[in-house]
């Protein structure tokens, strides 16, 4: 019976150690059809999401906090002077999609991919290839269960010009290429996973920015016709 109750132990612990997600690093380098290198570092604790622009991407902000518990997006600026804007992930980029204020940005956008019946080895993970057309596009992706929340992720990283329009619901992409069926043009990311323990303070605003709550804006302006305006202007993507 000792034995029958420590195997219920260790079972439960088991499904309780792969219910808390990732808990570490990702790299992810993106290059678009002009070839320029669009570089991030995520690091993931719990609900939170620390991104980093490494180089590339939108020069609107250096880093961004991603708050998968609140919804909120924090976009910080090093800049003096130095700020933090903090709104609803899905209302301001939701807005951002519907008034069409980046071209051709969509918070999510997935193919039918068909996958192959071998697996890939990427590193030290087992990786499934996959493939998709479109009438314009030819798509490749190589995809792993890694616990990362990558539907939450990949609009923010979209925003911010990390990321192409590659999508899988919620799985995780390590690799992925898009070709141009017109032009030939291709693009490429590259996603590398690294086991680490992210340290707390990553996942706040600095002390001694200034912070602005667009929840409260867009709560007080919510009947203006020019909300979404001014959403753009002051969020700055």
């Amino acid at each position: 019976m000792k034995k029958y109750f420590a195997f219920l132990f260790a079972a439960a612990m088991c499904v309780f150690a792969n219910a808390q997600g990732y808990e570490g690093a990702l790299r992810i380098e993106y290059k678009d059809s002009t070839g320029k290198a669009n570089n991030a570092d995520i690091f993931i604790k719990g609900d939170k999401y620390y991104i980093k622009r490494a180089g590339g991407g939108s020069e609107k902000y250096t880093a961004y906090i991603l708050d998968l518990k609140t919804g909120n997006l924090t976009c910080i600026n090093d800049l003096n002077p130095k700020s933090a804007v903090i709104f609803n992930r899905d209302k301001v980029l939701g807005i951002y999609e519907k008034s069409k204020f980046k071209p051709g940005y969509k918070m999510h956008e997935t193919q039918p991919y068909k996958a192959s019946p071998a697996t890939k080895k990427i590193g030290d993970i087992n990786a499934t290839p996959k493939k998709a057309a479109s009438e314009s596009t030819l798509y490749e992706i190589s995809t792993a269960d890694i616990k990362v929340n990558f539907h939450a992720l990949i609009p923010v990283l979209r925003i911010a010009g990390f990321w192409n329009d590659i999508e899988d619901g919620s799985n995780a992409i390590l690799e992925g290429k898009t070709t141009n069926r017109k032009t030939n043009k291709v693009s490429t990311i590259t996603v590398t996973p690294t086991k680490m323990k992210p340290e707390d303070k990553l996942f706040e605003v600095p002390k001694g920015y200034q912070q602005v709550d667009l929840n409260r804006f867009i709560a007080e302006q919510a009947q203006s016709p020019k909300l979404a305006d001014l959403v753009r202007g002051l969020a700055g993507f």
